[in-house]
């Protein structure tokens, strides 16, 4: 049981650690276009 809940928070940790990357390549991105606008 104690194995399933560790795994499970890993998972979740493992997710939470992509979208914050995603977002950031997101963010880095809109301002990479917004200079090539400028």
């Amino acid at each position: 049981m104690f194995l399933i809940g560790f795994g499970f928070s890993e998972v979740l940790i493992l997710l939470n650690d992509i979208t914050t990357l995603q977002i950031e390549n997101a963010n880095q991105h809109s301002i990479l276009l917004n200079e090539a606008r400028i």
